[in-house]
């Protein structure tokens, strides 16, 4: 059983399979699943928003604006979240002040560094 939320499963194990004394009945355990792709696109979860019309993501364009597009969230991963379709690797994506931005506004680009200097 799946938790859409979370991206957690549910999963029963039989001691009788294990012969590591380690594992004990009502232990939990830390567990990747199989069937995860070798390569993935994973985006900050602060980028992804939902909205009327489902989940998107504020791209940064080559021009410095913005424009919304819809994503598919396959699943929530350790670091952010697997993007299955709307995202392409190497895109810039906008992870705060989402609720200040319209498709085709002007932004500046502030790397973690650069936004600590600011503030100093």
């Amino acid at each position: 059983m799946r938790s859409p939320p979370s991206g957690l499963s549910l999963v029963t194990a039989m001691p009788f399979f294990f012969s590591d004394p380690a594992i004990a009945p009502r232990t939990l355990w830390d567990c990747q699943p199989r069937d995860l792709p070798s390569c993935a696109i994973v985006a900050p979860t602060g980028a992804v928003q939902n909205g009327q019309q489902g989940t998107y993501a504020f791209v940064v364009k080559s021009d410095a604006t913005v424009e919304s597009r819809p994503v598919t969230v396959a699943r929530n991963a350790a670091d952010g979240v697997v993007i299955a379709k709307g995202l392409a690797a190497g895109e810039t994506v906008v992870t705060d002040g989402q609720l200040r931005l319209s498709p085709g506004a002007k932004i500046e680009v502030v790397t973690a560094e650069g936004a600590a200097a600011k503030k100093s």
